[in-house]
């Protein structure tokens, strides 16, 4: 596929996840992104931090999200089936809990889409792709600029931990446990 069909899909299915509350629509297509990752071959060492910093990011918005709005689900679906009353105005409900746990499918299932898209398309085929349809060069060169940039910043940065840890700093412990 090229760039631009890439960046077509991943905005349609990104939309659909995030227009839509059906939780068979969003794991439908959660099944279908994991699907594609595994289709491209993307090997589990390159995303294996982006997937660690994304579940800590989830579970974080889950936690903060219930703290600002406990009464969100409840609002939204209409009813109100109390489970336990917590303290003040937080209640955990059968509503709330499934609209937490279909934002948090709503926000895994579009990084997938988003790892394939990055990991996969190549940045002058998309800056070409994008000046294509007539965005302006300068912007579609600005935007491949910044996708050839990430993998720069991920080879220095091991580039620095492999020097820190041949000078036996404290870091390497914890950089050679998390591989």
């Amino acid at each position: 596929l090229s760039g631009l069909t890439k960046l077509i899909c991943f905005l349609l299915l990104t939309s659909a996840v995030m227009f839509s509350y059906d939780l068979r629509v969003i794991l439908a297509i959660m099944a279908f992104s994991i699907y594609l990752l595994w289709l491209s071959r993307i090997k589990w060492s390159q995303i294996r931090l982006m997937v660690i910093y994304v579940l800590i990011f989830l579970i974080t918005n889950a936690v903060i999200s219930f703290f600002f709005a406990p009464e969100q689900g409840v609002s939204i679906y209409g009813t109100r089936h109390e489970i336990v009353d917590l303290w003040g105005r937080y209640a955990l409900t059968w509503e709330q809990i499934f609209y937490q746990v279909t934002k948090f499918f709503k926000y895994a299932s579009v990084i997938p889409l988003g790892i394939i898209f990055l990991l996969t398309t190549n940045p002058s085929e998309f800056a070409s792709s994008l000046n294509g349809i007539y965005i302006p060069y300068k912007a579609a060169m600005a935007v491949a600029l910044t996708l050839r940039y990430f993998p720069d910043i991920q080879r220095d940065y091991h580039d620095i931990s492999l020097a820190q840890q041949a000078r036996g700093l404290a870091r390497a412990k914890r950089d050679s446990a998390m591989r």
